[in-house]
């Protein structure tokens, strides 16, 4: 801090020049905490217990309230704190908690879980990976497509020229269409001239 202030340079030259280990953004920020604070305010104190959200009493009620119900959502336990300590808790930080002292969610018997909560949906995709049933209806899909392709219907549509007046969809054309020389040629003619019938 010191060797920016008594530089000849402009604080920008200064970071555009030199290797500082912090940003310009940063030292303005700094230089303000040490106008207002001195060297005491630069220390973190994070690990002290300092600046932390989840404290040791709300982790105390916390535990409390999953020792008594572990059906309780890390959504329920975050409304909790709220209501208690008037404090937002992440819910990573209540999982990252619960994790830490085997306080993981328990199902209720008096919830409803769904399928995708409870582990039911894996099962059911295991097991039909297992049985070949995905590649039996794979197989049948491919056929259909095959059958419908090899069609007269499907030979018949591919040769429908494209803007058809009969397949118009409001009035939007391709550029291919608009590319084509008959088109092109009439594109200044009257409506009546390039459209046989309204």
């Amino acid at each position: 801090m010191k060797k920016v202030e008594r530089s000849s340079l402009s604080v920008n030259q200064y970071f555009k020049e030199k290797d500082v280990p912090f940003r310009r953004a940063q030292y303005y920020l700094y230089k303000n905490i040490l106008e207002k604070r001195g060297m005491e305010g630069l220390y973190d104190r994070r690990s002290k217990g300092n600046n932390l959200k989840f404290t040791g009493e709300m982790k105390g009620f916390v535990k409390g309230l999953l020792e008594y119900n572990r059906s309780l959502t890390s959504a329920e336990v975050q409304t909790a704190l709220e209501n208690e300590f008037g404090v937002t808790v992440s819910n990573t930080s209540i999982k990252d908690f619960r994790r830490k002292n085997d306080l993981s969610w328990v199902c209720s018997k008096r919830k409803h879980v769904s399928l995708d909560e409870s582990g039911g949906s894996e099962l059911i995709i295991s097991l039909a990976l297992e049985s070949g049933v995905i590649d039996v209806f794979t197989d049948l899909i491919c056929e259909c497509v095959e059958r419908k392709r090899d069609s007269e219907v499907f030979k018949e549509s591919a040769l429908i020229q494209k803007d058809h007046p009969d397949l118009r969809l409001k009035g939007r054309f391709t550029s291919e269409y608009n590319n084509l020389l008959q088109v092109r040629e009439s594109r200044f003619k009257p409506l009546e001239e390039k459209i046989d019938s309204f």
